[in-house]
């Protein structure tokens, strides 16, 4: 029987990467998908799902603050965060939030693979109190890094290591040509942040 997992994250090009990753490692996981917080959390109340994977950084709502949320909703729901930032930084808090799992998204696509079975296949995180220390806030700077720059570079990872491994050349040609695609964008976000922050970005 398939397991149903919501992705919960802003970014269209990473939700598709995500999806291009599982179906290739987990074809028995039916996807679906939310961009913000709210449309996350009514998701997550509507429907049955086995697991979630949660974006940290969301427009309207952090991503510690959703995963309170869904704790209290949905207390025995395995929650997975995802985030650029790497654990040691927010590893930490989040499973302190309740957190069923921490996956950097620059790690290799088997990493969140191999996060998102052990969510499956384990306990539910415990309840926990709220960490006294909250996320700080970020920059302009840094939400545009994240948001356009970071995103769109973890995506273009991914559809590279999904090249690689293609046994159709086919799929593996349109796999390279699509991350080719998402590093024009990069290169794209980062002119526009030279322009938009030059004394930041300035050598």
């Amino acid at each position: 029987m398939g397991r149903r997992v919501l992705v919960i994250d802003d970014s269209d090009t990473l939700r598709r990467s995500v999806r291009a990753a599982l179906a290739e490692s987990m074809p028995e996981v039916e996807l679906g998908e939310a961009a913000s917080s709210r449309a996350g959390l009514e998701r997550a109340g509507a429907e049955p799902w086995d697991a979630v994977l949660l974006d940290l950084s969301l427009p309207d709502r952090s991503g510690v603050e959703t995963l309170r949320e869904l704790r209290r909703a949905r207390p025995a729901l395995p929650v997975v965060v995802m985030s650029l930032h790497g654990e040691s930084e927010y590893g930490d808090v989040v499973r302190a939030a309740g957190a069923a799992g921490y996956v950097a998204k620059g790690s290799a696509a088997g990493a969140l693979v191999s996060a998102l079975r052990s969510a499956l296949g384990g306990a539910p995180a415990p309840d926990a109190p709220p960490p006294s220390a909250a996320v700080p806030a970020r920059t302009a700077l840094a939400r545009e890094l994240h948001d356009g720059l970071g995103q769109t570079l973890v995506a273009a990872k991914l559809d590279l290591q999904l090249a690689t491994t293609a046994v159709d050349s086919a799929e593996a040609h349109e796999r390279a040509v699509r991350a080719l695609g998402l590093v024009d964008e990069a290169l794209a976000v980062v002119r526009e942040l030279m322009r938009r922050f030059p004394d930041e970005v300035a050598p």
